[in-house]
């Protein structure tokens, strides 16, 4: 997932929850896992409310989640 941004005047409402969830659904037909970067201490405690795990298992990403739990391994595609 790359570039979901929330503009200052709607965070904190729900909103960026309600992008990833969506983003997270759809994302759940065509991938394996989704992987993200942020550099942010915010960033890190949103995705991780939202389940990612932090963890330098891919070189570009900073947090990844399963989509499906029974078919992690080191050949998945990720996004």
């Amino acid at each position: 997932i790359r570039h979901v941004y929330v503009l200052p005047d709607y965070r904190r409402t729900g909103v960026g929850k309600l992008i990833m969830e969506a983003l997270i659904d759809h994302a759940r037909a065509h991938f394996e896992i989704l992987t993200l970067r942020t550099p942010t201490a915010h960033g890190d405690a949103f995705y991780t409310a939202l389940g990612f795990s932090r963890e330098a298992r891919f070189a570009e990403a900073t947090h990844w989640l399963a989509l499906n739990h029974d078919s992690i391994s080191d050949s998945t595609r990720h996004s």
